[in-house]
C-alpha cells in the first residue's frame, strides 16, 4: 500500500482509531492543551477550550440498512452536503451549507431514529 491513495486511507483509518480509543477510553475528545498553531489554523480549527473541530463539518453515522434516498432527505432537511463517505456505507463526513452552528447540527441530528451518532469533525494531533 505504497501508493498515495493507500497512504491516505491509512491515514485516515488511524486518525479514526485514534479518535475511537479516545472516546472509548474517557480521555475526551479534547486535546492535551497545548496551544495550536500549525495545522490547525491553516484549516481554520474552531472550539472553545480543547474541544476542537473543523468549523461547518459533522460526521454522522446512520444505523445499517439506512437507504440512500432516506439519507439524501435528511441532508436536505439539515441544510448539509456530503463531502466524502468515511466509512462504507454509514459514516459520511457533511459540509453544513447555511448558516446552522455545528452543535445544532449535530442535536438536529441525533433527533432522527436513522442516526446513531452526530458529532463535531474533532482534529486531532498524533504526537
Amino acid at each position: 500500500m505504497s501508493s498515495p491513495t493507500g497512504i491516505f486511507q491509512m491515514a485516515i483509518l488511524l486518525v479514526l482509531a485514534v479518535a475511537c480509543a479516545g472516546e472509548r477510553g474517557g480521555t475526551g475528545r479534547g486535546g492535551d492543551g497545548e496551544s495550536r498553531t500549525g495545522v490547525d489554523s491553516k484549516i481554520g480549527v474552531t472550539g472553545e477550550g480543547e474541544r476542537r473541530y473543523a468549523p461547518g463539518e459533522v460526521l454522522v453515522k446512520f444505523r445499517d440498512g439506512t437507504d440512500a434516498g432516506t439519507i439524501a432527505s435528511i441532508q436536505r432537511e439539515v441544510h448539509l452536503e456530503t463531502v466524502r463517505v468515511v466509512s462504507s456505507p454509514n459514516l459520511f463526513l457533511m459540509k453544513i451549507v447555511d448558516d446552522t452552528s455545528v452543535e445544532e447540527t449535530v442535536q438536529r441530528l441525533q433527533r432522527y431514529r436513522e442516526v446513531v451518532y452526530a458529532e463535531p469533525n474533532y482534529v486531532r494531533r498524533i504526537q
